[in-house]
């Protein structure tokens, strides 16, 4: 027995001695936080960032979707001055000026679909491409434009479906653009393995990793290394191509309504970067570009990161968006085109730039213009 508690007397030690030393370096690397991991004294980075950056939180919960709460003030951060800037929700809930549900005598009303990147993380008002793309057509045409962001971020392509029917319906729109898909690739995990059991021994650590640094940082290594496949078409590709499925179905709902009641729909295909790289270092790597660097990482059975994954397919879900819409004969903005060669206009791996989100509205523009066959008057 003496000899017994020994031993748990020595592993307690050793265990104390290997959880101090971890959290002694990662406090070195972000910050003495790191000591107070797994009390009630812990400040979580992200919930921290959440009270900055209140834009990524809207608990309005809908049938189907979510939004904001009309009249709300949410705060974002500028990611290059880090100045941190108010952003104005409006009486419906989405971000931009009070609008009517009633259209205005001969204006062409246009409603935008899609989720953090419509709604205009990090940007401020004017520099949304919805904003953008307003000033834009107002610029270049005799008629009026109105653009309505109804873009909510988080949500993926069911629920911007649902909030198309409860939100964008009865705004009556002449035009609906669909600019989304990273959402959408983030949900590849729900389609591998969805049916496994975790087993007691994923279960005791992950329990443990909510006190300890150092079974947290194990279990983020232990994630990595399941998450390695080293044949992406063969491992990952059946799963995405579910995860496609399932975006189409949802855009499908879109374009049937949208055809019902004469409205122009018109589809984007998104930009995305995995961390591969520093941000700066993307301008002229093109998104084929890095899908090959990232399958020849997986044949040499290197680990990839979860952004890395996501990208991949991220690249499937968008070959089948455009081939959707080519066979559903819709306007289809290549997006990906346009900005392969500035991707450094991605602030984040989806978030743009203020020149990203102007290449998005331009295309857009053009796209709009050439199917609405409006009148031209450039006003520059």
């Amino acid at each position: 027995m003496r000899k017994f508690l020994n031993i748990v007397v020595i592993f307690i030690l050793c265990a104390a001695l290997i959880e101090t030393v971890t959290r002694g370096f990662f406090a070195w690397r972000v910050g003495p936080n790191v000591f107070a991991y797994g009390t009630p004294f812990y400040v979580d980075p992200y919930r921290a960032a959440d009270e900055i950056r209140t834009v990524q939180m809207h608990d309005n919960e809908l049938s189907g979707y979510s939004k904001y709460l009309a009249g709300q003030v949410r705060y974002d951060v500028d990611p290059v001055t880090k100045e941190r800037f108010q952003v104005i929700i409006n009486n419906f809930g989405f971000r931009g000026r009070n609008f009517e549900i009633a259209k205005k005598p001969n204006v062409i009303r246009i409603v935008t679909l899609g989720a953090s990147s419509t709604f205009g993380y990090y940007s401020r008002e004017d520099f949304t491409y919805p904003m953008q793309l307003e000033g834009i057509l107002n610029n270049s045409a005799a008629q009026e434009f109105e653009v309505i962001n109804l873009g909510i971020p988080h949500l993926t392509a069911e629920q911007i479906a649902a909030l198309f029917e409860a939100e964008a319906i009865p705004l009556n729109p002449d035009v609906v653009t669909f600019y989304e898909g990273n959402n959408d690739s983030a949900r590849l995990w729900e389609f591998i393995n969805d049916d496994l059991q975790p087993s007691l021994l994923d279960s005791t650590r992950e329990f443990f990793g909510g006190y300890s640094v150092f079974v947290a940082m194990l279990n983020s290594i232990i994630l990595e290394k399941e998450m390695s496949p080293q044949n992406l078409d063969l491992e990952l590709g059946p799963a995405a191509l579910e995860v496609s499925e399932r975006f189409l179905q949802a855009l499908e709902v879109i374009a049937a309504e949208c055809e019902q009641r004469g409205i122009l729909f018109v589809v984007s295909n998104q930009q995305k970067r995995s961390d591969m790289f520093d941000r700066e270092k993307f301008a002229g790597i093109t998104m084929q570009d890095e899908l090959k660097l990232i399958q020849s990482r997986a044949s040499e059975g290197l680990p990839l990161t979860r952004k890395e994954r996501h990208f991949y397919v991220q690249m499937i879900l968008m070959q089948e968006l455009k081939n959707w819409a080519d066979d559903a004969d819709l306007p289809f903005v290549d997006v990906i085109k346009a900005m392969d060669q500035e991707r450094d206009n991605l602030l984040t791996h989806v978030h743009l730039s203020q020149r990203g989100n102007k290449i998005v509205a331009q295309k857009l523009s053009e796209a709009i213009l050439a199917n609405l066959n409006v009148s031209q008057d450039d006003k520059n």
